[in-house]
This record gives C-alpha cells, sequence and structure tokens, in this order.
C-alpha cells in the first residue's frame, strides 16, 4: 500500500487535448462471445481515458452489461458475463499531451450492500471524476445492477451497489478511470431519487460560472429491483441545477454527480433527444472539431429515459453515441419498440492550442507557485503561464539563465507531499529520515548555465536532474536522489544536510560540491560516481558516509572523491566501485576527455591526415598520446564496409606511442582492435611492447620464439589461428588480469579463444606501445591494415566488450563477414537497412555486469534504463544522411499537421530484452537551425512505414543550450526514430552558408564563406551562452549582390569562457532574416584550469596558466590538508607530486577574483 500525506491546495492548471481515436464494435451472439478485443495506437495510458456508449438487442442482465477499459498501450478490451445477444459499441479515447493524469483499474466480486474501497494515488478532488463500467453474473434487472463510484478522499474512491432486491448477485467487474483534470474545477453531488418520486434535483454550490464550458457525469444504485422505466436520465439544466429524470418511480435511486467545468478553453454543447415509437436511429445537428467527443452523462457511459410498458429490456434504451461528421451526432438504440425514450447527450471540444504544456521554462525569477515565473516556451514568446499555473510532479522544468526558482512548500508541485517510505518500494529506505515528507518531483530538472534552483524543504527527485556549466542547486536540508542526477563540472550544487542516494538511482558528479552532513548509500543498486569531489563537514559536528541496508563503499566509483573540511573523524574515505560513467568514447563507452579508463584509441576514419602515406595519426582518447610515423604507411579508402584502414607494408612501417602498456604501469588493461592481417601466421605484429622477452604484444611472427598466431603470458606465447584470419578482417580483445590465475582472456569476434594467467614481469624494462611493430625498430613489423585500436587502463567488464565489440561490428563488418558471437546489434544487416554509423549501446551481460549511459561521438544519447536485467542491451546507430539537413515532405516525411518537419537522418534501435524507459537526447548545439525548443518533438516509426501516420504519439522534451531531452521512453526492437518541429517557421538545422568559429589564445576567431550574395544588407555575428538567447557581438556589412566567392572574418575579443554559442544572422535590404548553423565554442580563459596528463605518475603541467600567479596554487588531500609538492613555473606551471603516495589531490588555483578546483590522481 502506498501511504501518502495529501494537503489539498487551491491549484489551476492547464491541460493540452493530443488526439482522439475512435470506432465502433460489436460482441457477436454466441457461446464464444463474451468479450472483444481492438488494437489502436499506442497511447499513453497515464494521460488517455476512454468512453464508450452500447446498445442490444437482448434483455438478459448478464448480456447488455458491458465493460470496458484500455487494457493497455496498445489495446481496448470489452467484455460482458453472457453470450446472448448482439452488442453495439461506439468507442473514443482522448489522449492529452499534458494537464490530465488518469488513474486505471479494475475491481471484482464488488459485494451487495457494503461499500468498498480502492486505495487510489493522490488527487486533487477538486479536479477529479470517475468514470466507471461493469459487467455482472446475476439474472435479473435488480439492485446489483447499478454501481457508483465515490472519490471520498484524495486517496480512496468507494465502489457501492444495494444489498436489497431479490434477484440479485455480486458484481463480477467493475472496470474504472480516475481522471484528474488540471484544466478544470470539478464539484460532486450526492442525491436521492426517491421510491415513488419521477424526478428530483441538485443544487450545485457554488453555481457553474459559464453553462457552455460545463457537462456532468451520474453514476447510481438502486435500493431494489427495477423495471426498464426506472431507469433515469441526468440533466444539467442550468447554472446551478442538476436534473435527474424517469418514467418508473419504483425504488430509491441513489447517486454520485460530478459538475466538471473547464476553466482552460475547453467548451460544451449539450441537449436531450427524443426517439418516437418504432424509431431506432435519429440524427442531431452538431457544431463538432477534431478535438470534440460525446460524453453521455450516465451509469456505463449510456443513459435515457424511457416508458417501456411491453417490453421490459433495459438494453433497448441504452444508446450508442457516434459523432459521424463535424455537423453530425448520430444516437441509436437496437430495437425501435412499441416505446418512446429520450436520450441526453453532451458534445465537449477540449481545448486544441498546439502549445506543449508538459515542459515549463523560467521566464523570470520568482516563487516555484508562482505563473509568473514560467513560460511554455524557452524564449517566453508565450508570455506567462495562465494564473494559478505552475509545474506539477510529473512536469519537466528549465531554469534558464539569470532566474533564480524558489522551492518554499513540500506540496509546491502536487497537493500531496510524499516521504521515501510511503512509495513503497523494496529498494527505497528505511534511513534516518526516510518517514519525513518532501517535495517529490518525478519529471526532469535542467538547470541551465546562470540558473538557480534553491529548497528550504527536503527535495526527492526521481527523473532526469541536471546541473548544467554555470547553473546552482542550493538546498538547505536534505537531497534525496532516486533518479539520475548529474551534475556539470563547472556546475555548483550545495546542500546543508544529508545527500542521501537511494533506489536505483545514480549520481554523477564532476564538480566540487559542497555539503554539511553526510552521505547516505541506501540498499545495493544505488550508485555515485563522476570525475569530481564531494567535500563534507561545512558546519556539521560528524559528516561521514553512512550505509543502509546493504549499502557499501563499492557504490561509489573510485574515480570519485568524498573530502571532509572539518569534524572529519571517519576520513579519510577511499572509494572502491570499478564501474566508470563515461559516455564518449568507442561505441558509448568511457570518456575522451582524459580522465577515464579510456587510455588511447586511433580509427583509420578520424584524425588522419595525408594519406600516401599518412603524416598524422591523432589520439581521439584526450590524453594526448603522441604518434610518431616511420616508414610510409597508407591510408586505403572503403577498405572494410566503406570504411578506411592504413595499410602498413611489413617493412619500416609503424606507429610508435608515447603510452606505456607494461605490466608495471598498468597490470590490468583491455586491448580491442580491428584489423585485416595478409597471413595467418607471417604477418608480424598488430600492436605491442617488447624488449626481446615475452612482453605484451599481438603478433603472427612466423613461429619466431613460438609466436605463430599469439598473444603472450609473460614466459610464451600462446597461439590461436583466428587471432590471425588470413585476408579477413577480425575484431581482437585481449584483456590482461595480471598475475590472475586463468584471468587473461582473448577473443575473436566477440568469441572467447584463449584463456592464459598472465605474469609479465612488472620490473622488466620496456619500450613504449608501437602499433604496426613491437620492439625497438622493426623487430615484427606488421603486414595488412588496421581499422581502429581501442586501449583501456582496466579489465573492460563483459557488458562494455559486448558493446564496443558491437560498434566496430556494425562499422566493418558487412553481411558477408564471419559470424559474430553476442550479436546484439542487429539494425546494421542489409536487411534492416544498414544503421551502421555512430553505433552506441546500453546494457547488462549474463554476469551482472552493465553499462548504462552512452552516447559515442554521435549526437544521441541513452541513459538512465529503468528496467535492466541480465543479458539484455539497447543499441542504436544511423543510416548516414545528412544531419543538418531536413525535410518537410507532407504525406510521406510528416503528417503536415502535428509535425512540419523532421531531421532526414533516420535512427534505428536494436533492443535485447526490455531495458526499460530510457532518457534519450539530441545535442543539435553545433548543426546550425533556429528551432524553439517548445516545438521539438521525438519521432518514432514503430510500424515501419514512415513518420508520417505518427503510430506512436510523437514526445515532448525540455531544450537547453542546444541539447534536447526526452525521458521515460519506451523503445522496442526495430523502432526507427528522429526528431521533429512542430513550426516549420523555426527550422530545424538546414544547410545556409560555411560558417565556422573557433578559439584562439585570447579571441574567438568566426569564418564563414558566401558563394553568392542576393541583395545582402549586412551580418550580426551573435553568442550565447545557453543556445536560447543572443547578443551582438559584431556587425559585417554584406556584399549586397554579388556572383562571386566572397570570405568574412572577425573577432570576438571578448569570448566567454567555457562552452558559448555563435551564429551568423543575415539580414537583406527588405528586412528579411536567415540564421546560418550555430558554431559550438569552448574557449578555455584564465579562470579555467586544464590539466595534463591527468591521471599522471608525478608530473602535471597546467595549461595556459602564463598569467597565473605561483601564490595562488596550493595543493590539498583529501582530509583537506595542505601538502607541499614541488610547483614551478617557467612559460606555464608544473606541478611535481612523485614525492607523494599515490591517491586523489585536489588543486585550487585562486587567480585573483574566483577560486577554482580539480582533482590531481597520482598513479605511482
Amino acid at each position: 500500500m502506498v501511504l501518502l500525506l495529501c494537503t489539498v491546495v487551491e491549484i489551476t492548471y492547464a491541460a493540452e487535448f493530443l488526439r482522439k481515436q475512435t470506432g465502433t464494435t460489436t460482441i457477436a451472439n454466441g457461446s464464444t462471445s463474451s468479450s472483444v478485443s481492438i488494437p489502436v495506437q499506442l497511447v499513453d495510458m497515464s494521460k488517455s481515458f476512454l468512453v464508450f456508449s452500447s446498445t442490444i438487442d437482448n434483455n438478459g442482465t448478464t448480456n447488455f452489461q458491458i465493460g470496458g477499459e484500455i487494457t493497455d498501450a496498445n489495446t481496448l478490451t470489452f467484455a460482458r458475463t453472457g453470450n446472448t445477444g448482439v452488442v453495439s459499441i461506439s468507442w473514443q479515447i482522448f489522449e492529452f499531451e499534458s494537464g490530465v493524469y488518469v488513474q486505471h483499474g479494475s475491481s471484482t466480486n464488488i459485494a451487495r450492500g457494503a461499500p468498498v474501497n480502492v486505495a487510489i494515488s493522490c488527487i486533487d478532488l477538486t479536479k477529479s471524476f470517475v468514470l466507471i463500467s461493469a459487467r455482472k453474473s446475476g439474472g435479473q434487472l435488480g439492485a446489483d445492477d447499478g454501481i457508483s463510484a465515490n472519490i471520498t478522499t484524495s486517496t480512496n474512491m468507494q465502489l457501492m451497489i444495494s444489498s436489497n432486491g431479490p434477484g440479485g448477485a455480486n458484481m463480477e467487474e467493475a472496470y474504472w478511470q480516475v481522471i484528474e483534470y488540471q484544466g478544470a474545477v470539478v464539484k460532486k453531488l450526492t442525491t436521492t431519487l426517491s421510491a415513488g418520486s419521477s424526478t428530483t434535483t441538485s443544487t450545485i454550490t457554488p453555481a457553474i460560472t459559464t453553462l457552455s464550458k460545463a457537462f456532468v457525469i451520474s453514476n447510481h444504485w438502486f435500493d431494489g429491483d427495477v423495471n426498464a422505466d426506472d431507469l433515469p436520465r441526468t440533466e444539467l439544466t442550468n447554472a446551478s441545477t442538476v436534473t435527474y429524470t424517469r418514467v418508473g418511480t419504483s425504488t430509491n435511486m441513489n447517486f454520485v454527480t460530478y459538475v466538471i467545468e473547464f476553466t482552460d478553453g475547453s467548451t460544451v454543447t449539450r441537449g436531450t433527444q427524443n426517439f418516437g415509437l418504432g424509431v431506432t436511429t435519429q440524427p442531431v445537428l452538431i457544431a463538432a472539431t477534431s478535438a470534440s467527443g460525446v460524453i453521455a452523462p450516465g451509469n456505463f457511459g449510456r443513459q435515457g429515459s424511457t416508458n417501456f410498458s411491453t417490453d421490459d429490456n433495459p438494453g433497448h434504451n441504452w444508446f450508442t453515441y457516434e459523432v459521424t461528421t463535424s455537423t453530425n451526432l448520430q444516437i441509436t438504440r437496437a430495437i425501435g419498440t412499441g416505446s418512446t425514450a429520450s436520450a441526453p447527450w453532451q458534445i465537449v471540444t477540449f481545448e486544441d492550442t498546439g502549445l506543449q504544456k508538459t515542459t515549463f521554462y523560467s521566464r523570470a525569477s520568482g516563487a516555484w507557485e508562482t505563473n509568473t515565473t514560467w513560460s511554455y516556451t524557452p524564449d517566453g514568446s508565450s508570455g506567462a503561464v495562465p494564473s494559478g499555473v505552475y509545474p506539477r510532479r510529473t512536469n519537466n522544468v528549465v531554469i534558464q539563465n539569470g532566474h533564480t526558482v524558489t522551492i518554499d512548500a513540500v506540496t509546491d508541485n502536487n497537493p500531496c507531499s510524499q516521504s521515501p517510505n510511503g512509495l513503497g518500494l523494496g529498494n527505497v529506505g528505511t534511513f534516518t529520515g526516510s518517514g519525513d515528507q518532501m517535495f517529490y518531483h518525478t519529471g526532469d530538472f535542467l538547470i541551465a548555465n546562470g540558473g538557480t534552483l534553491t529548497s528550504s524543504e527536503e527535495v526527492m527527485i526521481e527523473g532526469y536532474t541536471l546541473i548544467e556549466n554555470g547553473g546552482t542547486f542550493s538546498i538547505t536540508e536534505d537531497v534525496i536522489n532516486l533518479g539520475y542526477f548529474e551534475i556539470a563540472s563547472g556546475a555548483t550544487f550545495t546542500n546543508t544536510d544529508d545527500l542521501i542516494l537511494s533506489g536505483n538511482s545514480v549520481t554523477i558528479i564532476n564538480n566540487l560540491s559542497f555539503g554539511a552532513d553526510d552521505i547516505y548509500i541506501d540498499h545495493t543498486n544505488a550508485t555515485l560516481c563522476g570525475e569530481g569531489v564531494m567535500n563534507l563537514g561545512n558546519g556539521s559536528p560528524d559528516p561521514t558516509i553512512q550505509f543502509f541496508n546493504g549499502g557499501s563503499l563499492n557504490q561509489v566509483c573510485s574515480t570519485f572523491s568524498v573530502t571532509c573540511t572539518s569534524n572529519c573523524g571517519a576520513f579519510p574515505i577511499t572509494p572502491t566501485g570499478n564501474f566508470s560513467s563515461g559516455n564518449s568514447g568507442p561505441g558509448g563507452v568511457a570518456t575522451t576527455n582524459g580522465s577515464s579508463e579510456l587510455e588511447y584509441w586511433i580509427d583509420a576514419n578520424s584524425g588522419v591526415s595525408g594519406t600516401s602515406p599518412i603524416t598524422a595519426w591523432n589520439d581521439l582518447s584526450g590524453n594526448g598520446i603522441t604518434n610518431a610515423i616511420n616508414g610510409n604507411p597508407v591510408l586505403t579508402t572503403s577498405a572494410l564496409n566503406g570504411r578506411s584502414v592504413i595499410t602498413f607494408d611489413g617493412t619500416g612501417d609503424r606507429i610508435q606511442t608515447n603510452l606505456s602498456i607494461n605490466a608495471g604501469t598498468r597490470p590490468d588493461l583491455s586491448i580491442i582492435s580491428v584489423y585485416m592481417p595478409v597471413s595467418s601466421t607471417n604477418s608480424g605484429t598488430v600492436w605491442g611492447e617488447s624488449n626481446g622477452n615475452y612482453d605484451r604484444v599481438l603478433t603472427a611472427a612466423n613461429g619466431l620464439g613460438g609466436c605463430t598466431n599469439a598473444t603472450t603470458n609473460g614466459t610464451a606465447c600462446i597461439n590461436n589461428a583466428t587471432l590471425f584470419p588470413a585476408g579477413n578482417s577480425v575484431i581482437t580483445s585481449v584483456v590482461f588480469d595480471e598475475d590472475v590465475a586463468s584471468g587473461s582472456r582473448a577473443y575473436t569476434n566477440g568469441t572467447s579463444v584463449l584463456t592464459f594467467t598472465s605474469n609479465h614481469a612488472p620490473g622488466d624494462g620496456s619500450n613504449a606501445m608501437q602499433v604496426g611493430d613491437a620492439g625497438v625498430g622493426g623487430f615484427i613489423p606488421y603486414t595488412g591494415g588496421i581499422a581502429e585500436i581501442i586501449v583501456l587502463s582496466n579489465i573492460v567488464n563483459t557488458a562494455k566488450r559486448i558493446i564496443i565489440e558491437n560498434y566496430l561490428d556494425a562499422k566493418y563488418h558487412n553481411d558477408a563477414a564471419p559470424a559474430f558471437a553476442n550479436d546484439v546489434y542487429t539494425m546494421d544487416n542489409s536487411a534492416n537497412g544498414d544503421y551502421d554509423f555512430e553505433v552506441a549501446g546500453i546494457g547488462q551481460a549474463a554476469d551482472g555486469s552493465n553499462h548504462r549511459d552512452s552516447r559515442g561521438p554521435g549526437v544521441v544519447r541513452m541513459w538512465n534504463p529503468k528496467g535492466l536485467t541480465n543479458s539484455e542491451f539497447l543499441m542504436w546507430g544511423h543510416d548516414n544522411t545528412a544531419l543538418n539537413s531536413s525535410t518537410t515532405a507532407v504525406g510521406t516525411a510528416v503528417d503536415g499537421t502535428v509535425i512540419q518537419e523532421r531531421l532526414s537522418r533516420i535512427w534505428r534501435v536494436s533492443e535485447v530484452g526490455d531495458v526499460g524507459n530510457v532518457s534519450i537526447s539530441f545535442d543539435f548545439s553545433g548543426v546550425g537551425g533556429s528551432p524553439l525548443g517548445s516545438n521539438l518533438r521525438l519521432l518514432i516509426d514503430r510500424d515501419g512505414d514512415g513518420f508520417a501516420d505518427n503510430d506512436v504519439t510523437p514526445i515532448v522534451g525540455s531544450v537547453s543550450n542546444g541539447v534536447a531531452v526526452f525521458s521515460n521512453v519506451n523503445f522496442q526492437n526495430g523502432d526507427r526514430f528522429t526528431l521533429g518541429n512542430t513550426d516549420a517557421s523555426t527550422p530545424l538545422p538546414v544547410e545556409l552558408v560555411m560558417f565556422k568559429a573557433n578559439p584562439e589564445k585570447e579571441v574567438v576567431k568566426l569564418d564563414w564563406v558566401t558563394a553568392s550574395e542576393l541583395n545582402n544588407d549586412y551580418f550580426n555575428v551573435e553568442r550565447s551562452i545557453d543556445g536560447e538567447q543572443w547578443q551582438l557581438v559584431i556587425k559585417v556589412v554584406g556584399a549586397g549582390t554579388t556572383r562571386r566567392m566572397k570570405t568574412y572574418e572577425a573577432m570576438d575579443y571578448q569570448p566567454i569562457d567555457g562552452v558559448s554559442y555563435y551564429r551568423l544572422r543575415q539580414t537583406d535590404f527588405d528586412g528579411n532574416v536567415s540564421f546560418s548553423p550555430i558554431e559550438r565554442v569552448e574557449f578555455i580563459g584564465q579562470n579555467r584550469i586544464q590539466v595534463f596528463p591527468n591521471p599522471s605518475d608525478g608530473i602535471f603541467h597546467l595549461a595556459n596558466s602564463s598569467q597565473l600567479d605561483i601564490e595562488g596554487v596550493r595543493v590539498v588531500n583529501n582530509l583537506g590538508q595542505m601538502v607541499y609538492p614541488l610547483i614551478r613555473k617557467e612559460e606555464n606551471v608544473t606541478i611535481d607530486l612523485s614525492q607523494l603516495s599515490q591517491g586523489i589531490y585536489i588543486l585550487q588555483v585562486w587567480n585573483g577574483s574566483s577560486l577554482t578546483s580539480t582533482r590531481l590522481v597520482k598513479r605511482n
């Protein structure tokens, strides 16, 4: 049971209609015809509700009592207990983009005479109502045929049928939908129509403000058995009155009625249609739109009154309602008997502005619950949200530059606060304070550069929370993370109480953050990682890390540091987790900033200069490993699946690096490579280091020293023929787990082929790693092609190895390549479209190892899988269509109504198992165009016929700094996806002119070229820190009209420190404006610390430090104590930690105006 503390506050929210699905169906007569299931387009059940009506030609109570429900996201089900008679059903599904929250459920075997209480999630009583239907097993129209659904408290609904009447039975099953509509005010009435009376009324207090914006939903139960003429109709007769009418007077009828008045732009029309003798169908003239639907006011979605005297069949006076055209409502009953009838109807037309209301963007500083703080658009063009509107618990929030938003009550985003214990989750709580009521948010938080979120209340977050560089999150109470919490290196995070990590949460801290008290690790699933530092003890008497319910230091990444300022009895603390959180490396594994396990990465398709011979082959790892070219290695294009390789001739060609792969330096090491040897036994060395002993190599040495096709164990070669398939490409992974019995392995094309004990002597002198050779100068030179080599300074876990190998397989192997083990990415096959490019993935291997955050070199990132278990993977790649191109082809590329434009590039996913919902982002900051963030949608094509039919509802996200984030996305195997735009006037990336922005020593240099110009008045060079708000840097006069290529140059002499964005705003003489692609620049100014190498064995260099005063440079240990390394300055500052013990140190630099910190890792 979920326990909730509910304090109702008066809130008015806005709802945004998305779409309607409609249809008709029948349940046939016959022994197997008690239900029917109908496939529908994918719906979000939490934002969708079903309305249906039915009529039947049979008078058996088990036959005409019909229940209906949205069974799952793709299915409707209608059911009855009996199987006689033909049931006609008309149905509608109303789906909303935001502002509507729907709970679905069913209750079985509801006993007569006693109310049944059903627990529901906390709702606002002033905005909620119930739709209910049911089926029964009784044989007579009696007291048990009616059922009422009464929301009695914010967490309880009461179902009721009568105990009276001789022929009744329990209600077999009731299907209910509790709907909280944030653009309405709901009043509930309870009324009895007494025996002997045919009519009564209820007074609405206070009265409805606008009758054309109100409708009623009524349900009832009887005190005894009734006839057909005792069945009522309910009508909203004026602003203060609901009227109940029937022909008969047999027994008491007890009503629960909800009066719903819209506060948004929705409207209602209503009426009552009379049926004469023998009439089965009546048309009604209406005015409807695509956002209109018919909602009958009564029980089971069917209600009318009749004067039946000869045919006791209630099914005959229930009606189907169907909007057939924009001007016609068709009302039908099954049989035109000898009786008249009256059918009430209500046409509801929901507000449909086309404006997304899922994500709130700050437009000014203010309190969370103040409407003027928020807008629906990032540029504020939609103005402030309506009075009383502000973000709800499930909404996404972007706090923009210059704005401070304050949380000052636990109910600021929901009428009900929440405690961790109250969630009822098996891996959350109990821990100290877990019974406290908190501000609980499940939507995303994006705190942009210059934005600030503060809270004086305990905050529990369960969505994706990102504090960007320059963003600030400051809280004076506990922060509990149950989701994915990411803090950028230039962000600010402070809390004066505890940081609590629980559930399946991931916390990534890449900056120096400050906490006054403790860190809690609750249960065994939460992880804390990053490349930053959490400094505790800023005012607390006993700061430490506390562990609850089995939590341990193994859940804290070894690359992360926890330090302490004062009262530090439990320190030092040394994290022991052997995982990492990087996502920009090969296949989306590791980072490319020089701080992760990725030590070295070369790719023949990137960073190569020259062709025959090559003159440079750059390391992509971020560590700046040098590659000295020897001989004449040649770039060979289109050699493997259209990709390039570097060809070595077996004589003097080799690449000499400065990377040590010696066992003494790196006892744990993984090297993954793709190559194409000319011979199985005599191709030479793909990579290696050797001083003549059996050092680490991958070689086919023609039997020299016993090395035919081998790697080494320190004393001998270990051979396997699959390591060198003559004339064929192969992906090998060699993993050295030094000095562990049978701990080292070699894999070819994903299959384990060698298991051995590696005993390389750590003190054995050795040269650095070479590519295409081993040893000093032509020892065993390589003949063949090399495509890619990846070196990791650890034992790569199984999940990461599988992901990297699949990335390489998609990139270099086609359908004709040898079979590949653990082939979890199959969209690289030609039958699936050859989505071979920038493949990345997340997943969990059979041994429990995992990788949960991936991007690779592309623009798409996925992370935070909610249901990841063993042997499950989600991988994706794209079709290599130009990223800066788009299409607006209506009917083929887009529907032209909801989506007006989409990217031409398409991605496709492979999913093994079900990893659960994920977060996905697109980084379009460096691509161009000027889309408005609130117009962007994630498009998914699941049925394979393109994106024009929106078979999966387009998904709204949040946008900040040129990155669009979409959360809780449920991909399925084979899905295609791309990015769409609802407004082509603010276009997606399109090719305009060449435009480049490059950081130099003290300026940013801007260059652009026009092929021709027509009426070009001038260019404005504009700069932004968030990709949304732009400022003028310089104005450059255009060339007017010319057919000649013209080159332009400008300088930004006051660039922004850190990441910023540049674009051209081109203006014609007639005032027409167009924009260039956006250029992303990372400018390392005097306030930025860039340290290399890091980690290091002792010597650290500070880039861009020529202006620093050496007196402002100091180093502290993880206790916060000063240490005294040798610090010297020539052109730049150098720090020598070689006399200190290995471990984590914090470098602090004062530049005269601000203090910045970074982490130093000393290895030996």
